[in-house]
């Protein structure tokens, strides 16, 4: 059982990644530039390699722009981030993508 959530918080120049375990322990946090990476997919790619490859049964996404249906194209960046691509990758369909300011 998998058992462990993602949380990223995305905005435009920074992508942070983190996991937390069942007890609520998070993981130490993986800092990506935005700049730095191709797109999404890449940045989601390069953050759970260097959490150790977890196999999220949860993840919760806050972007820096507005969410329709669960997608987002940051304000600052040319990033699209999609709840659905999302819960593909990590085969969970308990994926949001929100706002950042709705997320605090």
């Amino acid at each position: 059982m998998r058992r462990v959530r993602l949380i990223a918080d995305i905005g435009g120049t920074n992508a942070r990644f983190a996991t937390v375990s069942p007890g609520g322990e998070l993981s130490a946090q993986v800092r990506l530039a935005v700049g730095g990476q191709a797109d999404f997919a890449s940045a989601l790619e390069a953050a759970l390699a260097r959490l150790g490859n977890p196999l999220p049964d949860e993840a919760m996404v806050a972007v820096a722009g507005p969410v329709h249906n669960g997608v987002c194209r940051l304000t600052n960046a040319d990033w699209i981030i999609d709840a659905q691509v999302i819960a593909g990758r990590l085969d969970s369909p308990a994926v949001q993508v929100v706002n950042d300011f709705q997320a605090v």
